[in-house]
């Protein structure tokens, strides 16, 4: 075979792997998260604390390896049962942890921080449930806003409007543990803030469900 040729084929074999890689990879979009990591690679970034602590909430406590499956068959029980009751249900952290998404505008008026009663009641109390039990799980409330507005504000109105939210619970349900509450501001869009569509969608509650001690240990034991 001449170094001509055997250069010839070493090219087109190199190219047939490339074309079935760049299928390979077209097929697997990368997240957000992923994204935003990469541009901000050669960037310095000032992490919003409260994003942080959420972070931190949303990861811990770690369920060991063998419980995992049980764990996840647990809380996707949960996300099914909230699902019927016309929630918007995704999971994180393998299906162990269930965020539901509720549109702020349904419980606030806009620019306002104190909660329209009647609504408030009808879409926070489905959750009162898993504060009833200490331990089994952790509630976690983060508010974000579009970004209409300077920082400042944003942040402010998310703040005050989680506040809100936890103090409705902190009312109407006895010894709230596990409660937690952040104001993410317009930092974490899930649109572009480009229509008026888009940013209605990124006003908006997310509640997640986290798996706290005591449901883990329970599932060990059975």
């Amino acid at each position: 075979m001449s170094r001509i040729f055997k250069a010839l084929f070493i090219v087109a074999a190199l190219a047939s792997c490339f074309h079935a890689d760049a299928q390979f990879f077209k097929r697997l979009k990368p997240s957000a998260a992923t994204i935003k990591a990469n541009n901000n690679k050669n960037k310095v970034v000032v992490a919003d604390p409260d994003e942080h602590l959420l972070t931190n909430e949303i990861a811990t406590p770690v369920v060991p390896d063998k419980l995992s499956n049980a764990v996840k068959a647990s809380m996707m029980q949960q996300a099914e049962s909230l699902h019927h009751l016309g929630y918007d249900v995704k999971s994180t952290r393998n299906g162990q942890v269930l965020i539901v998404t509720i549109p702020t505008d349904k419980m606030f008026a806009p620019n306002e921080t104190s909660l329209q009663e009647v609504y408030a009641r009808q879409l926070l109390e489905p959750f009162s449930a898993y504060l009833r039990t200490p331990g089994r799980y952790k509630l976690l409330l983060a508010v974000h806003t579009d970004n209409t507005g300077d920082p400042a504000y944003t942040e402010k109105l998310s703040d005050q409007r989680a506040k809100s939210v936890s103090q409705w619970f902190e009312q109407n349900v006895e010894s709230p543990g596990g409660l937690r509450y952040y104001g993410i501001g317009a930092g974490d869009p899930l649109l572009p803030n480009t229509t008026r569509r888009n940013r209605a969608a990124n006003r908006r509650l997310e509640i997640f469900i986290v798996p706290d001690v005591d449901l883990i240990q329970s599932i060990q034991s059975k």
